[in-house]
């Protein structure tokens, strides 16, 4: 399986952020992807294996952020 998040830069605030907005709007059939299980993409279900990893993973993305580099102003 294969877990999703979309990473974001805002170059007014030279911050790296995850775009939740974003992410649920274009993958309206869930964040999760798993080739044996059609259509493939979904939604943990609640209070399952997925959707703990799913946390953990998000968890670990966020804890991160902060140091990512920041592009060097032009």
């Amino acid at each position: 399986m294969q877990y999703h998040f979309m990473l974001m830069y805002d170059d007014k605030t030279q911050m790296w952020s995850i775009d939740n907005d974003t992410l649920r709007s274009v993958m309206t059939d869930g964040t999760i992807y798993d080739k044996n299980v059609f259509p493939g993409w979904h939604w943990p279900e609640e209070g399952s294996d997925e959707e703990a990893l799913d946390f953990s993973l998000y968890s670990m993305l966020t804890s991160v952020l902060d140091t990512l580099p920041v592009p060097q102003e032009a």
